[in-house]
């Protein structure tokens, strides 16, 4: 489930040129580990800092998030990633 608290960026973006969506920035001060034992340990393990996740919401569910866009260092990361992923049709509010 989607956290609101932390939402610091919001936008809507188009798919298929018909289908409108919503996309998510929040902050967080933790960066997630893959939790994977293969795993060098700064990779395996959470990390206390501040990051940003992206958010995209469900084509098929409305209300339901995704956290498919990844981790970033800096706000500008994520929103250029949003761009890149939206094919430039996200609208941020």
């Amino acid at each position: 489930m989607f956290d609101y608290s932390d939402v610091i960026k919001e936008g809507t973006a188009i798919y298929d040129k018909t289908l409108s969506y919503e996309v998510r920035i929040n902050q967080s001060l933790v960066w997630y580990g893959s939790g994977d034992y293969e795993d060098t340990p700064e990779i395996q393990e959470n990390r206390t800092m501040k990051c940003y996740y992206v958010w995209y919401e469900s084509l098929t569910e409305q209300g339901r998030f995704n956290a498919s866009g990844g981790a970033f260092l800096t706000l500008a990361e994520a929103m250029a990633k949003v761009e890149r992923d939206t094919n430039r049709t996200v609208r941020w509010r």
